[in-house]
């Protein structure tokens, strides 16, 4: 976007008073050309004050297109089926997913999109209510710091009545930590139990950790391309576009003996 002479002016929400603010805002806001919007769920009434505005709006991994002109993400739900088939293949009939246990955004929806992959592809691969564990996210708020989170939650894998063999983590920043602390908590990896992690971010290769791997950076640059034809008056062949991903096949995954 800079090299076409348009400054990006990045606007972080953390709360519901972040966000009503930049809602309350945007109809007289003169001063954009276009906005990008990463990852956000909004309600109707924030969708439709998106779909009446005259400047081109696109979103990155949007759940929806309500509201927008373009898009471009990655299909969650697809690659977590992936994930759960994968183990599956490896012969896992105890599965847990672990959400993303860290402070984060409230709007940010993958990790509830990614959940609901994990429980219907679980579903249609056969497995049962009592084969499925998902594991409640915590938050900073609830301990006093990182090691009591994944502490917690390698606790409540513990005490499930069936252990899982296999986990899926909904991000790599929490699946990293969390293969720490099995380890520490002397469970072998992958020996009693494999471990996936979601985005393929840096930490995921050193720890060499199975991952599914996506490209940020693309998405970025597909989004910003969209924007600036829109800006241009362009008619997009293809407004929303889904860019593949690819599972990275590590040692923290293996079959069950």
């Amino acid at each position: 976007m800079s090299k076409a002479d348009y400054d990006v002016v990045p606007y972080i929400v953390w709360t519901q008073e972040d966000l009503d603010r930049f809602f309350q805002n945007l109809p007289g806001n003169r001063n954009v050309d276009a906005i990008i919007e990463a990852s956000f769920d909004f309600d109707e009434a924030k969708k439709r004050v998106l779909g009446e505005l005259t400047i081109p709006v696109v979103g990155m991994n949007a759940p929806s297109t309500h509201g927008l002109d373009a898009g471009v993400a990655i299909d969650d739900a697809a690659a977590m089926s992936a994930i759960v088939r994968f183990l599956k293949s490896l012969g896992h009939k105890t599965l847990a997913y672990i959400g993303q246990p860290v402070n984060a955004s409230p709007f940010i929806c993958s990790d509830i999109v990614r959940e609901k992959g994990f429980l219907d592809a679980a579903k249609e691969c056969g497995y049962g209510d009592d084969d499925i564990i998902i594991v409640p996210s915590l938050t900073h708020m609830d301990v006093q710091n990182e090691q009591d989170i994944y502490s917690g939650i390698v606790a409540q894998l513990l005490s499930a009545p069936k252990q899982p063999t296999g986990i899926c983590v909904s991000v790599d920043a929490a699946a990293v930590p969390l293969l720490k602390e099995l380890r520490r908590m002397g469970w072998h990896v992958p020996q009693d139990v494999s471990v996936v992690g979601f985005d393929d971010d840096p930490s995921a290769s050193i720890v060499d950790m199975t991952t599914m791997h996506q490209n940020p950076t693309e998405i970025g640059r597909i989004a910003a391309r969209k924007t600036l034809a829109l800006l241009a008056g362009e008619t997009l062949e293809e407004p929303f576009s889904v860019i593949p991903t690819s599972l990275v096949l590590r040692s923290t995954t293996e079959r069950v003996h």
